[in-house]
């Protein structure tokens, strides 16, 4: 059955999510990536059970990119059963909570964020590393001072570094709704944080967006840093002329 036909069925997302179930590993990818298409964010509990009873590692990577297209068809998260999700990456198997924190990365909601904010409290340092590395990757701006709170505090420099790419992604968002005063207190508060190259790197990118003297003032203090001179050049043109544009 084609997706058009799957589309004028009112039975096509029950028949799917049982074809999700499928020991083939061909059938149910098919039906995950046609499920990531049709369903209503409000069914979102539908996938994550696929998750609970699916268990395989391939069976979590299909379904986290199911729950991808259903975040791209619905990037508000508007009617989201984020509750489900967030049970679902709150408790039960390891790797199924790794899983599902990845998936409240993919929405802003106020239950994603308290499954964060619950899985870096726990004692179990796989859980706390799984949910600071999905953070990293969060669509939503309301988890910035969760992930400033990560890179400063983490002892592991590949999370840091993650953690740094992640807040200047964010703060750079034009749909962050930051105002630029808080964009550049965001990247002048991982400035003194960056100290391998490319984290360096990423903060002048970000700062180098930033049409303020507050920013070119924090760019102006790399221009003597010969590892990463010529990104601040960079950065310093990139605010100067923007500075002199009417």
């Amino acid at each position: 059955m084609c997706s058009s036909d799957l589309r004028s069925e009112p039975f096509a997302v029950p028949a799917l999510l049982q074809l999700g179930r499928s020991d083939q590993p061909a059938t149910r990818r098919a039906a995950l990536q046609a499920l990531g298409r049709l369903i209503d964010a409000s069914q979102a509990g539908a996938l994550v059970q696929l998750a609970v009873d699916g268990r395989e590692p391939e069976v979590l990577s299909d379904i986290i990119n199911a729950f991808g297209s259903l975040a791209e068809r619905f990037p508000d998260g508007r009617g989201l059963d984020a509750a489900a999700i967030a049970r679902g990456a709150s408790r039960g198997d390891l790797e199924i909570r790794k899983a599902l924190l990845q998936v409240c990365g993919l929405f802003a909601s106020e239950p994603l964020r308290g499954a964060f904010r619950s899985a870096l409290q726990e004692n179990d340092v796989r859980i706390r590393d799984a949910a600071a590395r999905a953070m990293c990757g969060t669509r939503d701006a309301a988890l910035l001072p969760d992930l400033l709170a990560v890179a400063r505090t983490t002892s592991d420099a590949g999370l840091r570094s993650l953690s740094i790419e992640g807040i200047v992604r964010l703060t750079t968002d034009e749909v962050s709704g930051l105002s630029t005063a808080q964009q550049v207190g965001m990247l002048a508060s991982v400035f003194d944080l960056a100290t391998r190259v490319e984290d360096k790197r990423q903060v002048l990118s970000g700062l180098g967006r930033l049409p303020t003297q507050a920013a070119l003032d924090l760019v102006n203090k790399s221009a003597a840093d010969p590892e990463v001179k010529a990104e601040a050049e960079a950065a310093r043109l990139q605010i100067t002329r923007k500075l002199k544009t009417p």
